[in-house]
């Protein structure tokens, strides 16, 4: 929490997970402003004593902002990408925010279809084993939003989205794994590649000593696999 105290961070998309950052930084001390481009957004009655910015994006808004916190909606074209690296301000997501919080191990799950499924399915069998397994991420609770409640023997199971692995930097789940992977979001992404690129972010930060379980049957995913030192993990529907 000490990284964050005193210090001026604006959080940018102020939805469900903008929300969840900005208690989480006014937790650790933060002073922390928040904006959107929605005129129409509503403060929760918690937050009304924050500095907020609604409307369309200035730069004048990041004047003496230490660290930017992006909603995942946020494209990497929008001109607070530009600005920001002009002012040489670290841009991160929600995701990267909450994970700099966490003190207990993340398995974090992507692919393009049955994320939440599986980290449902995940948790709950850790829970039958005694662990208390928080499912948090995309599923719908902000990872941000838990960082704080879990004891001893916990883990979180995250569902992790491709607009949430653009901004990861320390992100560092101690498992992984990817799903499968097929066209999709290409309204956002500039090419198909580009989609799968921000997919293979999750491995940015694995070592050996963490583990990657992947779709031995996709041949994307197995690509992927190749790419990371942390131990290979590969499920099959059809080879057993």
């Amino acid at each position: 929490m000490e990284e964050y105290r005193d210090r001026r961070i604006l959080v940018f998309g102020l939805a469900r997970s903008g929300f969840a950052a900005v208690r989480l930084l006014t937790g650790a001390g933060a002073r922390v402003c928040g904006a959107d481009e929605d005129e129409k957004v509503q403060i929760p009655p918690d937050l009304t004593s924050i500095e907020t910015h609604l409307g369309n994006f200035r730069e004048e808004i990041i004047a003496g902002v230490e660290e930017i916190v992006v909603s995942p909606g946020v494209p990497d074209d929008h001109p607070i990408f530009e600005a920001a690296s002009r002012r040489k301000i670290p841009v991160i997501g929600e995701l990267e925010l909450a994970f700099r919080f966490a003190r207990a191990p993340v398995i974090a799950v992507t692919g393009t279809n049955g994320k939440s499924t599986t980290v449902e399915m995940i948790g709950a069998m850790l829970r039958e084993d005694g662990w208390n397994a928080v499912v948090a991420g995309n599923t719908g609770t902000p990872f941000s939003s838990v960082t704080g409640g879990i004891a001893e023997k916990g883990i979180f199971v995250i569902e992790v989205s491709s607009f949430q692995l653009e901004t990861v930097d320390r992100f560092h789940p101690a498992c992984a794994g990817v799903l499968n992977l097929t066209p999709d979001h290409l309204d956002r992404y500039r090419s198909l590649q580009d989609y799968f690129d921000a997919k293979e972010r999750l491995l940015y930060n694995m070592s050996p000593d963490d583990h990657f379980f992947y779709n031995a049957d996709d041949p994307l995913c197995a690509a992927i696999a190749e790419k990371t030192e942390a131990v290979k993990v590969p499920f099959s529907s059809s080879n057993f």
